[in-house]
């Protein structure tokens, strides 16, 4: 184990910490300490039931081929208990660990985030009504399907939403630099996903647009792309341009309804 594995990464890069610090301010500021601290209270099992309230680990039932579960720790039957699953809390408190997710899932769950707490079955769509599978022979009915998160409260939402607009929207945030537009308010969460000795990072960023009335979420992810922020950033401001280009998002907000994208 390194000596500053469970170190922040303003803490490793510049020897300073962020004293004390709110949830919101956590998830602006990618804090890992704070999460660490908190895993360490809470344990391993209730945040791998919380992976498993958000769809994690499991397909969402979209009306494509070939889709994936990614993994949550723990999940496959055996006894979650003892040190291994206690000390393996605090990476998948992060995203890390043996956590994998698609980002499919990401963007489902940032739009459960975003509608007040529901995970929906996300769709492919066309101008003419509902994408079929490649080989056009998908006949099954849409599965329009949702269900509301148990356990999840507003107060709770409510936090996590000012996190996630303060990630862009605010200039100690993570992605304030390279994702913030003027015309319209953005929350999300940059990621930078660690992926093995020697190799470089993959590069995330998952959020919802409007922040203040959601419409649309959405995950830009970069494989071995580096930084979060400073890959997947700009990615994110040019799609959030175009969406404003074409008309699908605006300053005032587009209506309450989020979709999947």
């Amino acid at each position: 184990m390194r000596p500053d594995e469970h170190r922040c990464l303003i803490y490793r890069l510049y020897g300073a910490g962020h004293d004390d610090i709110t949830l919101a301010r956590a998830i602006a500021q990618s804090c890992n300490v704070y999460f660490f601290s908190a895993a360490s209270k809470i344990g391993f099992l209730p945040l791998r039931e919380w992976c498993d309230r958000f769809g994690l680990g499991r397909e969402c039932g979209i009306d494509l081929p070939f889709e994936k579960n990614g993994n949550v720790p723990g999940s496959s039957g055996r006894t979650a208990e003892g040190r291994r699953y206690e000390r393996e809390a605090l990476g998948l408190a992060i995203g890390q660990s043996s956590l994998t997710v698609t980002p499919l899932q990401m963007a489902r769950a940032m739009a459960a985030i975003a509608n007040g707490g529901w995970l929906v079955t996300p769709h492919v769509v066309s101008a003419d009504g509902t994408a079929r599978t490649a080989t056009d022979i998908d006949d099954r009915p849409q599965d329009l399907s949702r269900r509301r998160i148990s356990g999840l409260t507003q107060g709770t939402l409510e936090r996590v939403r000012e996190g996630l607009r303060a990630v862009v929207q605010e200039p100690y945030g993570t992605g304030y630099r390279t994702v913030r537009l003027e015309q319209v308010a953005i929350a999300g969460k940059t990621g930078t996903a660690e992926t093995g000795p020697g190799k470089p990072d993959h590069a995330w960023f998952a959020g919802y647009v409007p922040a203040d009335e959601p419409r649309y979420a959405f995950v830009v992810v970069l494989e071995h792309g580096g930084s979060g922020s400073r890959a997947a950033g700009p990615v994110t401001r040019e799609l959030i341009r175009k969406m404003l280009d074409n008309g699908l998002v605006s300053g005032a907000g587009a209506g309450k309804g989020v979709r999947n994208e």
